[in-house]
């Protein structure tokens, strides 16, 4: 009887491992969109990003003309993580520092959570608004990728932030 309760312990324990390491996640490749692509999506004509202060850059288009500007978080979010790891978020906003696109570029994020947030829509809930108010703005995170979209959250409100102690001009 002893044999038997412990055969089948060990035939449960080793059934729970093969099921835990067969449902284990592969690890993330890094997503690493082209800034500029992403930015030529909302300036077809854009061709060069450029900094134009510490934290700041300019987007110009081919004739070196001004069409907007954009922040990185890459530099400044790093301990802003979403499910795996940080998830680096850029703003492009217009001339007069209205949000016209924000994008996660270059993250290790698990790409279902990043699919999930581009699909909602949860992205352009920003578009329009001041950069400066960004951070006051009230976004719910999106269900079933919760970590990825609050980090998201907080990566605006820090690139928000930082826009207000460091104007564009």
């Amino acid at each position: 009887m002893k044999n038997t309760v412990y055969i089948a312990i060990v035939a449960l324990a080793t059934m729970f491992t093969i099921s835990a390491t067969a449902q284990r996640r592969s690890e993330p490749t890094r997503k690493s969109d082209s800034i500029i692509d992403s930015v030529k999506t909302v300036y077809p004509s854009a061709v060069e990003i450029k900094p134009l202060n510490s934290i700041w850059n300019s987007i110009l288009d081919k004739k070196g003309k001004e069409i907007g500007y954009l922040f990185n978080s890459q530099e400044y979010g790093t301990d802003i993580w979403g499910y795996y790891e940080d998830v680096p978020t850029i703003v492009v906003t217009d001339k007069d520092n209205k949000i016209v696109k924000v994008a996660v570029v270059n993250s290790f994020e698990t790409p279902s959570y990043l699919n999930k947030i581009y699909r909602s829509g949860f992205l352009k809930r920003w578009n329009g608004t001041d950069i400066k108010d960004a951070s006051k703005r009230s976004v719910d995170a999106v269900t079933g990728a919760t970590l990825t979209s609050e980090a998201v959250i907080e990566n605006i409100k820090l690139i928000s932030d930082k826009s207000i102690a460091n104007p564009i001009r």
